[in-house]
């Protein structure tokens, strides 16, 4: 049985008119005629009645009808899946990255494509730089984002940002001076209640609490500091 068999069988039960369903299907009338012939010989049973007054499908061929119809649409449907798989619309996409990659690129990446791939599901894996690196050469990953750019056999890397980073510090600690532990800073959790006891414990100053360099956010206080 082809999907040609199919498509006589459906362009037959509607036309039930042998010239105007070989028409339709492009092919001369012998060709529709041969074919009918060929699958009720296969099934073993009669899909369509001929007779001088024309021609008219059997309880049979009804049934055969229906289920060629959602075959040829299952197939349509299969067909147009696979030419989305093979646009990236469609499928699994798995994703490695490093720490780093939360607070930079992956949050503004990722979702951008589900947005415009919503029928792709995205798999993130969180591991080292060097393991990103590995994870795609061992084809266990699509796609990584890392930090920095590390030479790895024949795969390709491209650039999706650049970081503008600020180092807070001391008025009175010119740059030329060695470095100290006396740049660093903590800051109060700003979602902790403002009743929290003194005591409560302190985190790291995130990059949006920093503005100009030396002049750190309201709250803050040198990590070396009492």
């Amino acid at each position: 049985m082809e999907l040609q068999h199919l498509r006589v069988v459906l362009a037959l039960s509607e036309e039930l008119h042998f010239g105007r369903a070989a028409a339709r299907l492009h092919v001369v009338q012998s060709a529709v005629s041969q074919a009918l012939k060929d699958l009720e010989v296969e099934l073993g049973v009669s899909l369509f009645d001929r007779s001088p007054r024309g021609v008219t499908i059997t309880a049979a061929g009804i049934h055969f009808r229906d289920h060629a119809l959602r075959a040829m649409e299952e197939i349509a449907s299969g067909a147009s899946a696979a030419q989305r798989a093979a646009r990236g619309e469609e499928g699994r996409l798995r994703v490695a990255f490093s720490a780093m990659a939360t607070s930079t690129a992956l949050p503004r990446v990722v979702t951008r494509f589900m947005r415009e791939a919503p029928n792709v599901q995205v798999e993130l894996e969180n591991t080292s730089s060097p393991g990103v690196v590995e994870a795609i050469a061992r084809r266990e990953a699509d796609v990584g984002i890392v930090p920095e750019i590390r030479r790895y056999g024949s795969l390709s890397f491209f650039e999706l940002q650049r970081e503008r980073l600020h180092l807070p510090r001391f008025s009175n600690v010119g740059r030329a001076r060695d470095p100290s532990p006396r740049w660093r800073w903590t800051c109060p959790d700003p979602t902790r209640s403002k009743s929290a006891p003194a005591n409560m414990p302190r985190r790291a100053l995130l990059p949006e609490q920093i503005g100009r360099v030396g002049k750190p956010t309201r709250g803050c206080r040198p990590a070396d500091t009492p």
